[in-house]
């Protein structure tokens, strides 16, 4: 059994609430207000406290603050109580006050003992409360997102409604007392826009100060050091003066003419307004500090306004009540002579008439003729007339002709039978006001037996407001199933055993069936998910770890029995008792990012061995180049017929073959140097196919479909004849018995989808270069390695595993890119798409073999590999050139300085120590500012960036791994072309 305190000024809720608690085997105290409430705890301190957040002497946030300083009430566990309409005020509230439970009106019964046995829980488990925030405006801001929420906030608008005519009927109740009336408008606007403090005073003729003037959210003792508000200066001033709502958003500046003393107000917000009648303000309303926010919002402004225009009518109606009783009374004076029947008949008369000017709807009554002959001051306001131009009046005049006949028909029958109607299930039909605008009423009726026989007596309600909001709430609806059905996953709901109840239009295309009603008729567990079990277990998880499923990957079957990877986050839905009933989940297929993915992981697998192997093979070229030079030099100084000059044959011979694989290396890498032009890829396929004919064999047969009006491609033609080569024997491989060979090209255009389920793909023109074959074709397991370096599955001995390797690199340093189709049995067909440009071909004929030359000019030779600079050295020497050497760039500076009048021209390598070529070239510029000749070697496609705006004017290169005769042929072309400018 556990001690609790209820705080609510509400009676009915506070004696549910005790009754309720006390039936559970709970001791039970009650408050009706903060104040009250914390006197006991000093004295009897309880376990529980369940509070209203808006008690009429202090809020939530000052109750839980003042809890907290009362000795022995460290581990007192505070629940707020609060009206649905101000849930996400209490929701803020309870976060910055750390409050770990809410219960909103009206409580019910299951609700009340949940939250009630999840405290206590915690309390004997030892459960450390929440730390209180510190309380600041942005702690109470809070983003309502969800559709629950906005759903709860038109629930919340339909309460605020209710509340509305709540006050009505209190204020009516309440006409005799002006005071009464003040402190049921403070209250009622205090909890419409969750206020911290509200409150109103009458404006009386000739008076500096509001009296009489009533507060809420202070206590009895804070309101009486309150002084009455002037009247003639601050912010209550000029809402009198301007005769409209004031809002301001720090009225800590000016406490007094608040109202409140000044310790009461800091940086608060103020909204105020005047309550008014006959075109005169009769009060003031105004509201501070706007729990959960900075400052009120508009819908606050439009609820005041809607509380302060119900306060002018029901002031009014005292008003004119009181008016009523002085006028009756004089009239009682003027016939106290008179007859007594006429006495009470006037006593009679006065008092209908003053509950019908009371009443907060518009009071009509009309004969049988359809005539007005009674109505009250809201009528007069309601519908823009006065009084004296109604009555007598036809009712059509006020209710549209068709609509009248309908009034008639429902209210007229015997006073022996009355209608027995409640606003909010009388009549719905339209008024019409005297500017002839028309708007939405309920009418209540009833007949009125009197000496004219049966009248109609009609209480008309204005419901333009009610209207609005359910016009509202189908707006709401409408856009949250435009949402659900334009929404680019597939969102669905589903019953526990997996038979669909809604699914929206993305989930139809995701799973390809036609329509809705289609995919209406499966069953999840059944039809869709393809592991039989898989979705049982994902109900049962989502029922039994908090109702929520957040990014599951699983496979669905798609109409046709394609499989796809889907994302599935989801959702239990449940009744009242808590039991699931079904599963809301939103889906999202993965099944092309998986695969984008995976050829990520690809192409990042082969850059990392492309890095690799063109590394290799850029250091392997000089070891090469070595090799080849001392090879050539010995073949030259060895007698032809000798046993050393075939051994030095047979050197040359391997170290070319090693250039060949270092070569094949750099193109896998996208490193080796490239040679493009304008390229018809066409005539490169003939001519190729008259090279291997031969080399495939007769028993392989080929056929050609090239396109008569194939596109142009910048492409190196030697590169494009080893790519050809390669696939071609590749072909002839697969075919070891004999088969056929076929090569297509064909224009295409790429566009934008294709280009996102192939990740090297780009949109725009693109060549098309087919190859395929009748041989035994290749696995999956195979597929995924056969463009790896070394990777074949020949025989040891029959290949290098470089060929496909090869052609990937070459293709993709021309900006294409390859795909591979095969199955076992069903033969292989290769795909390349190369970029197409604008623009004719150029002539690709083969340079017949020149002659090497020598000279007489000097030489600098700048190369930081040993080897190649004394082999350079010897070759340029023996034809004749005078050759000065340097070891790294800064050697080279310093030669060039001492000798530069006589040296004709300077061959360098790209990267050398100390300063790398185009460092040193550039220096030597500045020596010799008319120029300087100069060729650069490198075996390194990269190197060539770092040769940057050389590259434009043309400057030569010389590619590694070289032979002597070809450095001296390269030397003699450059110093030719030179002599004959």
């Amino acid at each position: 059994m556990a001690t609790i305190l209820v705080v609510d000024n509400h009676v009915a809720s506070r004696q549910f609430l005790c009754s309720l608690l006390e039936y559970s085997g709970h001791r039970v105290l009650q408050a009706s207000d903060g104040a009250e409430g914390l006197e006991k705890l000093e004295t009897e301190p309880a376990d529980v406290v369940i509070t209203d957040i808006l008690t009429p002497t202090m809020d939530g946030f000052e109750m839980v603050r003042r809890i907290r300083k009362i000795q022995g009430l460290d581990k007192t566990r505070v629940i707020f109580l609060t009206a649905a309409y101000l849930r996400n005020e209490a929701q803020a509230l309870a976060r910055a006050c750390g409050v770990e439970q809410i219960i909103f009106k009206p409580p019910e019964r299951e609700k009340v003992l949940e939250v009630i046995g999840s405290v206590l829980q915690a309390i004997e488990k030892g459960k450390p409360k929440p730390a209180p925030q510190e309380f600041t405006p942005e702690h109470l801001r809070l983003l309502t997102v969800e559709l629950a929420e906005r759903v709860s906030d038109l629930h919340g608008a339909r309460m605020q409604l209710q509340a509305l005519f709540d006050f009505s009927q209190s204020m009516a109740a309440e006409q005799e007392d002006a005071r009464r009336q003040l402190k049921i408008l403070c209250d009622t606007a205090r909890q419409l826009v969750g206020a911290r403090f509200a409150a109103s005073g009458l404006v009386e003729d000739g008076s500096r100060f509001l009296n009489p003037h009533m507060c809420a959210g202070v206590d009895a003792e804070t309101h009486g050091r309150c002084p009455p508000p002037p009247l003639d200066h601050g912010v209550l001033a000029r809402i009198l003066a301007e005769g409209k709502m004031v809002s301001v958003a720090d009225i800590g500046e000016d406490p007094v003419a608040a109202g409140l003393p000044p310790p009461h107000l800091q940086k608060r917000a103020f909204l105020g307004f005047p309550i008014r009648a006959h075109g005169r303000t009769r009060a003031i309303l105004w509201v501070i500090e706007k729990l959960g926010e900075s400052e009120f919002n508009s819908e606050n402004e439009r609820i005041l306004l809607e509380v302060a225009n119900h306060a002018a009518v029901c002031f009014e109606n005292v008003r004119r009540y009181e008016e009523i009783q002085r006028h009756a009374e004089k009239l009682e004076r003027e016939m106290a002579q008179r007859r007594m029947a006429e006495e009470a008949l006037g006593k009679s008369e006065a008092k209908y008439r003053g509950l019908l000017e009371a009443a907060p709807d518009a009071m009509v009554i009309v004969n049988q003729a359809g005539e007005i002959i009674l109505l009250n001051l809201q009528a007069e306001k309601q519908f823009g007339y006065r009084r004296d131009e109604l009555l007598g009046q036809k009712v059509k005049n006020i209710i549209p002709e068709g609509f009248a006949e309908r009034l008639l028909t429902h209210g007229t029958g015997s006073g022996d039978d009355p209608i027995v109607q409640q606003m909010g299930t009388g009549l719905e039909l339209y008024g019409r006001r005297k500017d002839g605008n028309d708007f939405p009423i309920e009418i209540m009726l009833s007949p009125l037996d009197s000496a004219e026989g049966i009248l109609v007596t009609a209480a008309i309600r204005d419901i333009s407001v009610r209207k609005a909001a359910e016009e509202h709430l189908v707006q709401m609806e409408a856009q949250y199933r435009q949402l659900f059905e334009n929404a680019h996953y597939g969102i669905y709901r589903a019953t526990v055993d997996g038979r669909l109840l809604q699914v929206n239009r993305a989930l139809v295309a995701m799973l390809g069936y036609e329509t809705e009603e289609e995919l209406l008729g499966k069953n999840m567990s059944h039809d869709i998910y393809s592991e039989v079990g898989v979705r049982s277990r994902m109900v049962e998880e989502v029922g039994t770890t908090g109702g929520q499923l957040l990014g599951t990957e699983v496979q669905w079957k798609r109409k046709d029995g394609k499989q796809i990877t889907v994302r599935v986050s989801g959702r239990a839905v449940r009744d009242a008792h808590g039991s699931m009933q079904a599963v809301d989940v939103i889906a999202e297929d993965i099944s092309v990012r998986l695969d984008l993915e995976k050829q990520n992981r690809g192409l990042q697998k082969f850059e990392a061995i492309g890095k690799l192997a063109g590394g290799i093979a850029h250091d392997f070229n000089n070891v090469l180049g070595a090799v080849l030079g001392w090879a050539d030099v010995g073949m030259k100084r060895s007698a032809a017929d000798s046993v050393v000059h075939g051994y030095f044959q047979k050197i040359a011979k391997q170290a070319q073959r090693a250039a060949g694989l270092t070569r094949q290396l750099l193109a896998f890498a996208r490193r080796q140097i490239l040679e493009p032009r304008h390229l018809d890829l066409n005539n490169q396929i003939k001519e190729t196919i008259v090279l291997l004919e031969k080399i495939l064999g007769a028993h392989i047969e080929i056929q050609t479909a090239l396109a008569s009006d194939l596109w142009v491609t910048l492409a190196d033609p030697t590169q494009m004849e080893q790519v050809l080569m390669n696939l071609l024997v590749n072909a002839r491989d697969a075919m070891p018995t004999g088969g056929r060979t076929r090569i297509e090209t064909q224009n295409v255009v790429l566009d934008e989808n294709f280009c996102r389920t192939h990740i090297w793909a780009k949109p725009g023109r693109y060549l098309c270069l087919s190859v395929s074959d009748t041989g035994v074709g290749m696995d999956t397991a195979t597929l995924e390695h056969i463009f790896e370096p070394f990777f074949t599955t020949k025989q040891v001995g029959e290949g290098t595993g470089l060929g496909l390797a090869t052609v990937y690199g070459i293709v993709r340093q021309h900006n294409g890119f390859i795909h591979v189709y095969s199955e076992p049995g069903s033969g292989t067909m290769f795909r390349i798409y190369l970029p197409a440009i604008p623009g004719i071909p150029e002539d690709a004929a083969r340079k017949e073999d020149e002659i090497v030359k020598g000279g007489s000019e000097t030489i600098l030779l700048v190369e930081d590999h040993e080897d190649l600079r004394e082999i350079g050295q010897a070759a340029l020497e023996q034809l004749g050139y005078e050759v000065l050497t340097a070891a790294n760039g800064e050697e080279a500076v310093h030669v060039f300085e001492e000798h530069h009048q006589r040296i004709a021209l300077v061959v360098l390598d790209v990267i050398m120590p100390k300063l790398t070529g185009p460092e040193a070239y550039a220096k030597m510029c500045q020596i010799q500012p008319s120029g300087v000749l100069a060729m650069f070697s490198t075996g390194y496609s990269e190197e060539l960036a770092i040769l940057g705006p050389l590259r434009e004017r043309n400057i030569e290169i010389l590619q590694k791994p070289y032979s002597p005769d070809t450095l001296a042929l390269k030397v003699r072309q450059v110093l030719d072309r030179v002599a004959k400018r």
